[in-house]
Formats: C-alpha cells, sequence, structure tokens
C-alpha cells in the first residue's frame, strides 16, 4: 500500500530577526534636510548581517513581485506592511527614524558600489514598497517618494534642455508581429522638446553600439523586452537555466540575442559623451540593468522592480518626460508629477517598483531650490491643464490625438463573464499638453439578431486613457449561454472629438470577432487564466457525488456522525491535525469511483486553435466519461463544495487537481510567508529575477514551479491524479502518481488556485445542465 502524504511538523522555520551580530553595508536613507539615516555602527543582537539580508532581499523580492496574490486584501496589506515596519528595526532604524522617515516627503537610499558581484542584495531589495509600507499608518494619505542613489563617487551630467534622444525599439522575431510600440514612440517623442530625435527599430548588438558612439545622445529610451519576459513570451528559455538580467536584441540572423545587462551598459556607454539619462520602459531592469548603467558611465536611470501594466508605463513616461522639461530637467520633480498621474488612475500601483537611480545628490538640490521654482513648475501644469484643445484649431488631428485599437480575434465568454473587454488594447493618447473636452467613444457587438452596445463621453486630461479599462458589453442573453458552436460577429467602433455636429472622426471600422460557445477554453496566454470560472460547485451533479459520499467518509472516520465540514475538522492534538481534510476528500473520491463508473474519453471537437469544449459535471455523470481536464474540474467543484481551497495544476498537454490540507497553509501561500527563497548564492548577483511575477492572485506561472513544490514537499498542498477516476484507483494512489506529475520541472505550466480566483471575482460561468 503506498504511503501516505504526511504534512511535516518539525521543519524548522528560519527567521531573519534572529541574533546576527554582524550588519550589512552601510545603505544609509537621507532625508530632504540633509539627514542620514540608518544603522549607527552598534552591533547588537537585532542587526542583521549580509548574508542573513541576501536571503531577506531575495525573499521580499519575491513577495513584491508577486503582490497580486495579497494586495487586494486589507488585512494582508496590513500584515506586509507590519513585517516590513520590522525589517526597518532590523536595518538600525528606529520608531522615531521611522516617523522621521513617513513624514519627509522625500527620502534618497543611498548604495554603496565596489563591483557588480558584491553588495547586489541593497540593488535588488524592493526599497520603494518597503519605506512605503513601513511608514503607510504614519503617513495616512501623503505621499512618499523614493529614490536610490549609487554611491560611486562620481557625479551625474544634467539632462539638457533641448536634448539628442535616441529611442530604441526591439522586438526581435515573433515579438514584432505580437506587440506594436507605434503609440510609446509617439508618446516619448511628443513629450521631449529634443534638439535631435532618432529611432533605432530592432538593432543588433553591433548596430546599437555604432549609433550610441555616433549619435552621442544625451537621453536614451528603451523599448521592448527585457531577457526574462521576452524569452518566455517566446517560449524559448529553458525553465532550468533562467537568462541574466538584460534586453533582447536581434541577432545577426534575425533570432533574438539575449545582450546581458554587464553588456548592455558597455554598448550604451561607448560613446565619447556618456548619456545623462537612459530610461528602462523593460520588466526586471531596476535591480541590476540600471545600477550597471550608472556603475559604466551613465548619470542617471530609470526601471521597473519586476512587472508593470504596459499602459501604465507609457502614461508614466509620457507624463515624467513632459514634467522633466517644464522642471528644466529637475529628476525628482519630473518623478513625483509622473507618480501622481499614475495615482489618479483606477488601476491600483501598490508594490509597483519604479525605480529612479542616479549617481549624484538627488535631494539636497532638491531642498535648496527655492520655492519660487517648485511654485513656478506647479504653475506650468495648471496653466496647461486649464487650457483647452479645440478640434476646430487643428489642422491634423493625429498631431493631437493618436488612437489604438486591436480588438480581441476571438472572444471567450468566460474573459467578458469575468468583466473583462473585447479588446487586446483600446488606447487614446494625447500627443500635445492641455485639455480635451468632448471625446466620445461607440462601441456595438453584434451577435446573431442582438445588440450589446457601449457609449461613453469623457475629457482626456491625463497623457492618455486605456479604454479596454472602461468599455464592458453585457452578454447575458440565453443566445450567448446556449450557442454550442462558434459564431462570426461584427464589432463596430467609433472615437469622436468635438461637440455634436462639429466632430472630427478620429477611428470608424468595423472588425469580425469569433464569438466562442461558453464552454469552450481556450489554452493560451489570455485565456488560460479563466479555467476557474468552469469549475461550477453547484451544477446538480455534484451534490449528488456529495450525498453518495457521505457513507464512505462515515466509514473511513469510523463515525456514523461526520459529515463535510471543510477545514472545521481540523484538529491540532492529533499526531496529523489535517488528516480528516484528506478522509473528506478520500470519500468524494471514493464515491465518484465506486458509485458512477467513468471512463475516459477525448474531448469534443472545437474546431479552433488551444482551444477545448469542457463538459458539466452533469454531463460527465450523464454520460459516464471525460477527459482528464473535465475530471479535474470535477474533483475540483466537489472539493468547492464541501468548502476544501482546490487548485488545478496544468502541464503541458495534462491538468490534474489538488487542494490545500489547511486553511492556515492556505493564508500562508497567500501572504507569500512561507515561500523560502532556498540557496542564495553567486548566481543571485547575476540574476535579480527568479521568478515571473503574477499576471492574476490565482495564477501562478511555470516560474513558480520551485514555491509549488516546496508546498507539495511539505504536505501542504495535495496532487490527485484525477484520470485514476477511469481506471479505479485507491485515492493514495492518485495522490502519488499526482506527486509523480510534477517531479519534471520542464512539464509544469501553471498552477490555478480556485479560491484565490473566487476572492478575485471569478465566478463560475451560468451554465447549468440538468441530470435526467
Amino acid at each position: 500500500m503506498p504511503a501516505r502524504v504526511r504534512r511535516k511538523t518539525n521543519a524548522k522555520k528560519r527567521s531573519p530577526a534572529k541574533n546576527r551580530p554582524v550588519a550589512i553595508h552601510a545603505v544609509q536613507f537621507v532625508l530632504p534636510d540633509g539627514t542620514a539615516l540608518g544603522w549607527s555602527g552598534v552591533a547588537d543582537d537585532t542587526i542583521l548581517h549580509q548574508p542573513e539580508f541576501q536571503r531577506v532581499a531575495v525573499n521580499w523580492a519575491y513577495i513584491v513581485r508577486n503582490r497580486r496574490r495579497w494586495a487586494e486584501r486589507d488585512d494582508t496589506v496590513h500584515d506586509q506592511a507590519r513585517r516590513a515596519a520590522e525589517l526597518l528595526g532590523q536595518l538600525g532604524l528606529s520608531s522615531h527614524d521611522r516617523e522621521r522617515l513617513a513624514f519627509a516627503g522625500h527620502v534618497e537610499v543611498v548604495i554603496p558600489w565596489s563591483e557588480a558581484a558584491e553588495g547586489w542584495e541593497l540593488r535588488i531589495f524592493p526599497w520603494e514598497y518597503v519605506l512605503s509600507a513601513a511608514t503607510r499608518e504614519l503617513r495616512r494619505d501623503l505621499p512618499l517618494s523614493v529614490v536610490r542613489r549609487l554611491d560611486i563617487g562620481t557625479s551625474a551630467r544634467s539632462v539638457p534642455l533641448a536634448p539628442r534622444v535616441l529611442y530604441v525599439e526591439s522586438a526581435p522575431g515573433a515579438l514584432a508581429e505580437r506587440y506594436d510600440f507605434s503609440g510609446e514612440r509617439a508618446v516619448v517623442e511628443a513629450n521631449l522638446t529634443p534638439q535631435v530625435f532618432e529611432a533605432l527599430i530592432n538593432p543588433t548588438r553591433a548596430e546599437l553600439a555604432f549609433k550610441v558612439a555616433a549619435f552621442l545622445p544625451d537621453i536614451v529610451h528603451l523599448a521592448g523586452f527585457d531577457t526574462h519576459q521576452g524569452l518566455s513570451v517566446l517560449d524559448s528559455s529553458p525553465v532550468q537555466d533562467e537568462p541574466s538580467d538584460g534586453y533582447l536584441l536581434r541577432g545577426a540572423t534575425g533570432a533574438p540575442d539575449p545582450i546581458a545587462c554587464e553588456d548592455l551598459a558597455q554598448v550604451l556607454t561607448g560613446g565619447s559623451i556618456k548619456p545623462a539619462l537612459v530610461t528602462c520602459n523593460l520588466h526586471n531592469s531596476a535591480g541590476r540593468i540600471a545600477p550597471l548603467l550608472l556603475a559604466a558611465g551613465v548619470g542617471s536611470a530609470i526601471g521597473f522592480q519586476d512587472t508593470f501594466d504596459d499602459g501604465l508605463a507609457e502614461l508614466f513616461f509620457g507624463s515624467f518626460y513632459h514634467a522633466l522639461m517644464l522642471a528644466d530637467g529637475d529628476l525628482v520633480m519630473a518623478f513625483d508629477s509622473a507618480w501622481e498621474a499614475l495615482r489618479e488612475q483606477p488601476r491600483s500601483v501598490q508594490g509597483s517598483g519604479l525605480v529612479l537611480w542616479s549617481v549624484s545628490p538627488m535631494l539636497e538640490p532638491a531642498a535648496a531650490a527655492a520655492s519660487t521654482v517648485k511654485s513656478e513648475f506647479a504653475d506650468r501644469i495648471s496653466h496647461e491643464r486649464a487650457q483647452v484643445i479645440e478640434p476646430a484649431a487643428t489642422t491634423d488631428v493625429t498631431e493631437v490625438l493618436q488612437v489604438t485599437v486591436q480588438p480581441l480575434k476571438e472572444a471567450n465568454y468566460s474573459l467578458l463573464h469575468n468583466n473583462r473587454g473585447l479588446f487586446k488594447r483600446f488606447v487614446i493618447q494625447k500627443l500635445k499638453p492641455g485639455r480635451v473636452d468632448h471625446l466620445r467613444v461607440s462601441v456595438e457587438l453584434h451577435v446573431g439578431a442582438d445588440t450589446y452596445p457601449y457609449r461613453r463621453s469623457f475629457t482626456l486630461q491625463e497623457g492618455q486613457v486605456d479604454l479596454n479599462d472602461l468599455i464592458r458589453v453585457p452578454l447575458t442573453s440565453s443566445l450567448a449561454r446556449s450557442r454550442h458552436e462558434a459564431m462570426f460577429t461584427s464589432l463596430f467602433v467609433e472615437v469622436l472629438w468635438g461637440e455634436a455636429g462639429q466632430e472630427r472622426q478620429l477611428y470608424r471600422d468595423t472588425h469580425r470577432v469569433i464569438m466562442l460557445p461558453a464552454d469552450q477554453w481556450r489554452d493560451d496566454d489570455t485565456d488560460r487564466v479563466w479555467l476557474p470560472s468552469f469549475v461550477l460547485p453547484r451544477d446538480p451533479a455534484v451534490s449528488r457525488i456529495i450525498d453518495r459520499a457521505q457513507r464512505y467518509l462515515m466509514a473511513l472516520r469510523d463515525d456514523p456522525t461526520s459529515g463535510f465540514d471543510g477545514y472545521q475538522s481540523i484538529d491540532d492534538r492529533m499526531e496529523d491535525p489535517t488528516e480528516c481534510v484528506d478522509l473528506q476528500v478520500q470519500a468524494i473520491w471514493s464515491a465518484i469511483v465506486h458509485d458512477f463508473q467513468l471512463s475516459y474519453i477525448n474531448p469534443p471537437p472545437a474546431y479552433s486553435e488551444a482551444s477545448q469544449r469542457i463538459r458539466t459535471p452533469s454531463e460527465i455523470v450523464a454520460s459516464g466519461r471525460g477527459t482528464c481536464l473535465d475530471l479535474t474540474l470535477l474533483l475540483a467543484a466537489c472539493l468547492e463544495f464541501v468548502e476544501i481551497y482546490p487548485v488545478v495544476f496544468l502541464l503541458k498537454g495534462h491538468a490534474f487537481p489538488g487542494y490545500w490540507r489547511s486553511n492556515r497553509a492556505h493564508a500562508a501561500f497567500v501572504e507569500v510567508t512561507n515561500a523560502e527563497p532556498g540557496t542564495v548564492d553567486a548566481a543571485d548577483a547575476q540574476r535579480a529575477t527568479r521568478s515571473a511575477g503574477q499576471r492574476e492572485a490565482w495564477y501562478l506561472p511555470r516560474q513558480a514551479w520551485p514555491e509549488m513544490i516546496q508546498q507539495v514537499r511539505a504536505g501542504d498542498l495535495v496532487p490527485v491524479e484525477s484520470v485514476g477516476l477511469t481506471s479505479h484507483s485507491g485515492f493514495w494512489d492518485a495522490v502519488n502518481a499526482g506527486h509523480e506529475n510534477l517531479q519534471p520541472r520542464a512539464e509544469f505550466d501553471a498552477l490555478l488556485d480556485v479560491s484565490l480566483a473566487r476572492r478575485s471575482g471569478v465566478t463560475p460561468l451560468p451554465i447549468r445542465e440538468e441530470l435526467p
């Protein structure tokens, strides 16, 4: 008989707060008045030493990278803030120091530099989030702007008022077919007042080096993909051998060429005059790419700690460049102004790591600047906001507004059901300062004889508006829910500017969109995350299975009063406190195996690439058969019905379910407090990224395999091979098979947590089949 998987109750938890008498490198926190806070140099029992802080840095970078998992709940946000405050104490800051940080308005984190392999933990650490979170309760609604200085003993060259700007755009190979950077290019050029603007599209590293040496740019803007994101999108990076941080360029043959950050720094500083500013609109560019640029001679740099929304990134850089020109090159004032534009957006930017680096002190000039200078800057911004751009006075509307519309080619019903948009991208960008009134957007989706309209009028004050966040077309009719095959529909889009009778047309087109059936799931980068909507706990077959499972539970627990009480059955007095949770799952398994006699069948035809038609629990029970995905979702629905948190494991070409053995383990997973960074070694000096960030709170991508397998090996997360339902396997045989499924890391694609999906508003589809 196979051995049962038991919780490891004697595992020791490492705590960074344990006594370590040697301090980390001398990082300082400089306030606008010149005060430097930090470790006093006295070694006591609370100060972290460098090796321990390396683990802390990797762990906090992982926590912030996975912020979508915990940032939507006030209690978990509060817990992270408490941990951040505790960490500041371990870095030598007193409660009084924390109060001074909270009300300073600005803080400059000064990080020493010796070489790339030394002090890397200070550069990858998410200072922006930790300092703001640790002081949030004290600050209330007051902002705190965090910037970084790399202390290399040199000073930065100021950005000229009429800079020479080099815009570099790199989307090699198939990336150019999937992504459009024309909007970003227009935003950069429109918001700077360059002496000369040059765009370099898809260069090789040799072409980039030649252009930098010949052109001698003051500002370099990098658009495209960092090595992690780019190779992941292309699915060409072996998960066992993650690339170093860097930029994806075009190779000599046209294939992607990942250039490591050390080499990129040499290429961008190869001219006789080094750039004053390099901005990296790239994921994972703040921890290693940006500081290495500074170490090579760049004056200042901006990068992202990990991932960032593309639309918000364009808004930030447009606002930053425009403010930079109005502020006469003052980086801090421009940075603050751009952040203010982000805070006015409806999307949360909590935990987003936008990082401004410089080799020169940035707060001392800001503090010394006369109040009249700041007042003049504020007046310029207010004056521009008050100016109204009239369409009648505009000869070419494309010089003022740029509209980018990219509808989805196929509309998955689960995506629309979960309040997501019909567009891959729908953005209106303002290319000139001023306010644009009387913008009108009309969208009509035609499905058969039904029409689903959307109308909106608005004023555009900021640099752009992402309409995909706003446009919602209701699809609640019986037609949309009951169609059994895909249908060609039409999507009409019109954007007008001006009052009625005097409007100017900005965009007008009709697009063909395929509306997929409600039971069809697309296994692609966009729609894969909506699989939890196909978990249907209210399907009649689910309650029927639970009714049959009752007698198995009573037998397994040897208790005629036993019921399905989920995690209420956890008993800390038992040798295995979660044993009764396992028995509930085993009872459900036994009922399906013995009372319903299911067999395996291939999926129904879908007639669409990377799609699968999914049977409901009632269809599975009525027909007596299902695919691996059908059986996975059936068992997950049963677990959710009895309030045991299910998950779905996706492998390459296979799926199977699992469950959390306790709500406490799940809570720790949500807060990312049980994710140990593992061994920290020299590889971390070469790679600031250990995993991809989460697109959605409930979706863990393939790069999260180490954390996932850690939970499985600890006995907190139990995988179950559901195909065993069709071969009448024993429950623990199925668990062992689930463990074996997860061992080849290269086969793992994703984990979807159904409970987290429900908390995020992902609800079951309105599909209901009645039992015969």
